[in-house]
């Protein structure tokens, strides 16, 4: 008993939503990683891509429970947001856009969660599982492209840690 209390803790420590301030990376059901792009595009890329940066993010809390998602960027901060281009594509912005850059974490029941976008009422997901697909902010949340892992590790090959190996496996 004591030992499954101590892996239990382990698993909550590793997938549980962001606290304030926490440096989190952010991993797609594909074991891909969310990451910046060429012009800021939040974009899919493995551990191991040159062009696109894998980073953690930290969260900031806002009021009402919802997180501005910032990553340090040299000098600069750049907040995870919808542009103004075409009200789904995600980028990543110079400044805080009220609710174009507040995202809610939304529990799954298992270690994957959803992130809800204030502004469309919608979650942050892709249409493609690839390298440098383009990450929107207007998904229905009822595929596995619109789930993410919250982690403190960043792998350069995950395991077999895919949704639909988790959903087989009862996870």
């Amino acid at each position: 008993m004591k030992l499954f209390l101590v892996f239990a803790l382990i698993f909550l420590c590793q997938c549980s939503p962001a606290t304030e301030h926490a440096a989190t990376y952010i991993m797609h059901s594909s074991g891909l990683y969310l990451a910046k792009g060429n012009n800021n595009v939040a974009v899919l890329s493995s551990a191991e891509a040159e062009r696109a940066e894998v980073k953690p993010f930290l969260f900031d809390t806002q009021e009402g429970g919802s997180y501005n998602i910032a990553l340090q960027q040299d000098s600069n901060v750049l907040y995870l947001g919808l542009g103004t281009k075409d009200g789904w594509t995600t980028f990543f912005l110079h400044k805080k856009a009220d609710k174009y850059t507040q995202y809610v974490i939304e529990e799954t029941g298992g270690k994957y969660v959803k992130l809800r976008n204030l502004q469309t009422g919608k979650y942050l997901g892709t249409d493609a599982n690839h390298q440098n697909a383009t990450v929107y902010s207007d998904k229905s949340g009822t595929e596995e492209n619109h789930l993410w892992m919250l982690t403190d590790k960043l792998e350069k090959r995950p395991q077999i840690d895919t949704l639909s190996y988790m959903m087989k496996a009862g996870g």
